[in-house]
């Protein structure tokens, strides 16, 4: 028997409603800690004058980032300046966003894992469609991050053996 209200199209219409909710929470706390980082190296809030204050803000830039629970999103970014000690003056660097960061870690790793799984770099994208959404990685950004993979294995392959470290682990007795 059937509830009222509980057919597979509701469900379906609930779950896309909660997961925009989740993904609107989600754009919401990482422009609030990108403006608090920002506030935090000022030594300011907006519109606060204080003497702790060590620069001003620049407006902001809109930037998209994919992410592993919330797929490709548009974030702001706020800009500022920082005004060191001797007067000199630099462009503040987010350090939850680094500069052209344009998706997690954890996107790099489901990438480099699909493709050490023997996955073609060709079929990555496709592959992680369901995680990424409908807008995914260009060809350039999968074979980016694959030639990097490459790149450190070469260099452990060409690594230096004639002097190797063994550590001998002992266990508790």
């Amino acid at each position: 028997m059937q509830e009222t209200g509980t057919s597979p199209a509701t469900i379906l219409q609930f779950r896309q409603e909660i997961e925009a909710q989740f993904r609107r929470h989600i754009r919401e706390a990482l422009d609030t800690a990108l403006a608090e980082e920002l506030a935090v190296a000022l030594g300011s809030e907006p519109h606060q004058r204080t003497e702790r204050r060590r620069g001003y803000r620049n407006g902001s830039v809109e930037r998209t980032i994919t992410t592993t629970p919330a797929g490709t999103r548009r974030v702001t970014v706020p800009r500022g300046r920082i005004t060191a000690a001797d007067g000199r003056t630099t462009e503040f660097h987010s350090q939850l966003l680094p500069r052209y960061a344009r998706r997690t870690r954890e996107i790099d790793e489901a990438i480099l894992s699909c493709y050490l799984g023997g996955v073609n770099s060709r079929r990555i994208r496709t592959a992680l469609k369901p995680l990424l959404g409908e807008r995914h990685l260009s060809k350039s950004a999968v074979s980016r991050i694959v030639g990097r993979l490459k790149a450190l294995f070469a260099t452990w392959q060409g690594r230096d053996l004639s002097a190797p470290v063994i550590e001998v682990c002992r266990s508790p007795k």
